[in-house]
């Protein structure tokens, strides 16, 4: 059965309707018309959507729903679960990402077949290591309330597959290095049994987390998805050249080099990379062989570096590109390659460039684009370049012609012919 309310009033003859015989309900909006949700006692699956009225009273009666396998709650206003939502032992899927839930009720670790569990930052519970059925978890948060004991139990889902979880642990924190070393010993554990895919965000103030000086027993062959945005590594440890079934890859290196490309293009089934570069000072220009990133489809290269070449025949599959390059080095860097090489790559559809105009001149910036257009045009896909430009405050203007303007002095304007007639009268005499 599915209700929408968001539109005009729906009018509804609910004593007719068989309610104890629904097994899926949705609703969509809200209405007081609406029977009390403990009166469909089969349902297996509820899926509740109010983007303003729905209230947390509004879910008491949830709990009472002893049969359901399927929740979803998209309401803004909701902030809390009840409290005996531990009772819903058949649950299998709850997903509150559209709530504004921060805080667990204690109960919800008694959710033993729970497998699948989104939220929106809500608060690691103590305990999640009871969860043992949990495939998937996602939207979950590390505050600086949390316990060390919580991040350790995570050790104990066997049958975690994917795990996505904001870190909020200050970087001004004394015992900091304790909830990173506690992260470390279960992502170590996990990545070498069930684990395919690990995200981890950090918000403010949180600084980065080491993941390069993490030692794990055995290598990560099974992740296929590693995004952690904020987590600079110093060098690429040795782990990662192992991990044959990653797909997608997301990291920041303290410096991009030959090195770093030459041990991710080799990576056999990588699809989607992107890379950040943090240092500050351009090192050397980067050049994409045909060797490397053969199957590669996304490419998204950041950072202050001198630019990349793409040679021919290189990425051959890749279909969207994002890269930065500076316009005051490219004249000399790029002599032989002024559109960076893109003409080599067949099978682009998505270009993104971003210029660092600092210390070039207009005429170079417009002579890269128009490379790097007159390339794309005569792509087997007509792709059109997107161009940004950073730094433009930063750009040399060009210096003007040494003209000086004449200045001009009249004398004797007193004198001056009035009129065509009165010349010509002069002129006679």
């Amino acid at each position: 059965l599915s209700v929408d309310y968001s539109g005009q009033e729906v009018s509804v003859s609910w004593p007719s309707l068989m309610l104890a015989h629904v097994r899926s309900l949705s609703i969509f909006g809200y209405s007081e018309q609406m029977p009390p949700i403990s009166e469909f006692k089969a349902l297996r699956v509820l899926d509740l959507e109010s983007s303003v009225k729905l209230q947390n009273s509004d879910l008491n009666n949830v709990v009472d729903l002893f049969q359901l396998r399927y929740l979803r709650i998209a309401a803004s206003r909701i902030t809390h679960l009840p409290e005996q939502i531990g009772e819903l032992q058949f649950l299998e899927t709850l997903d509150l990402r559209r709530t504004w839930i921060r805080k667990l009720p204690a109960s919800i670790v008694k959710l033993r077949r729970l497998s699948c569990f989104s939220a929106n930052g809500a608060r690691l519970p103590d305990g999640v290591g009871k969860m043992q059925s949990l495939q998937e978890l996602s939207g979950i948060t590390v505050y600086d309330d949390c316990s060390t004991n919580s991040l350790l139990e995570l050790v104990n889902l066997n049958s975690l597959r994917s795990l996505k979880l904001t870190w909020y642990i200050r970087e001004s924190r004394k015992d900091r290095t304790h909830y990173t070393d506690s992260l470390a010993s279960s992502l170590g554990k996990l990545v070498s049994s069930s684990l395919e895919s690990l995200s981890i965000i950090n918000g403010p103030f949180s600084g980065y987390i080491p993941f390069d000086s993490w030692s794990w027993s055995s290598s990560p062959h099974l992740l296929q998805e590693l995004y952690i945005p904020k987590c600079c590594f110093q060098r690429i440890p040795d782990w990662m050249a192992s991990m044959n079934n990653l797909y997608r890859l997301c990291i920041r290196s303290k410096q991009v080099t030959k090195q770093i490309l030459q041990i991710l293009g080799d990576l056999p089934a990588l699809l989607d990379l992107e890379l950040r570069s943090e240092s500050d000072d351009p090192m050397e220009i980067l050049i994409i062989s045909k060797c490397i990133f053969r199957c590669l489809k996304i490419f998204r290269l950041y950072g202050s570096f001198v630019g990349l070449i793409f040679e021919d025949g290189s990425m051959q599959k890749v279909r969207e590109i994002s890269v930065v390059v500076r316009a005051h080095k490219a004249k000399s860097a790029f002599a032989d390659h002024p559109d960076l090489g893109i003409r080599n790559l067949t099978s682009l559809m998505d270009l993104n460039v971003w210029i660092n105009c600092e210390g070039a001149r207009v005429q170079e910036v417009t002579v890269l684009e128009a490379a790097i257009a007159d390339a794309t045009a005569l792509l087997p896909n007509h792709p059109t370049p997107h161009f940004f430009r950073e730094n433009e405050e930063n750009m040399v203007k060009d210096d003007l012609p040494n003209h000086p303007a004449p200045h001009f002095f009249r004398e004797n304007e007193e004198k001056m012919v009035k009129d065509e007639a009165h010349m010509q009268e002069k002129m006679l005499e």
